[in-house]
């Protein structure tokens, strides 16, 4: 069983939180689920995310091959709220980050800021067949170097940068192949 570590770093700030949303938390279902749309969106089916990610489905369920795991993030930085007006493309941003949870999350736990490093480790608990880890492999180059997470992660907050996998435009056109 080898663990494979990625290292990221946030360069937006991230608004992902558990079951406080007053503190923000790096969490490996949060992680685990972008793995599985990137999955599902580069074209696996439903037989195969059951092979990769597990299914609760009758008597044929079975645990996942998959094991996502975010270790508790070092010397944690605290987010700095910042101000902004309503018709800004700031407030367009961030509205919903302060307004929701009664703007719990607006407070300097709410956030992980830009800068912030964590690592990803993930490793396989048993082969998979060649054809789903390849599709698995693709969605996780994907999600390594054009994915984010959080809230409001589809207006560019939550982004990061991943040390072994580096967004380029040569490796957006490998992607593409």
């Amino acid at each position: 069983m080898k663990i494979v570590t990625y290292h990221l770093e946030f360069i937006t700030p991230c608004f992902c939180a558990g079951a406080n949303q007053a503190v923000a938390e790096l969490r490996a279902p949060s992680i685990r689920g972008k793995l599985r749309w990137w999955f599902r969106i580069l074209g696996g089916d439903y037989a195969d995310e059951a092979k990769v990610f597990g299914s609760v489905a009758g008597d044929a369920g079975q645990a996942s091959a998959l094991v996502v795991r975010v270790p508790p993030v070092g010397n944690r930085k605290k987010w700095e709220p910042i101000q902004f007006s309503g018709g800004s493309n700031t407030g367009y941003l961030l509205y919903f980050a302060k307004a929701s949870g009664d703007g719990e999350r607006w407070k300097e736990t709410g956030a992980l800021p830009e800068r912030t490093r964590f690592a990803l480790q993930l490793f396989w608990r048993r082969e998979v067949p060649t054809a789903c880890k390849q599709r698995f492999d693709l969605a996780l180059d994907c999600f390594l170097m054009l994915g984010s997470f959080g809230l409001r992660s589809s207006r560019g907050l939550g982004c990061f940068h991943c040390d072994e996998k580096p967004f380029s435009e040569n490796a957006f056109h490998q992607l593409l192949k």
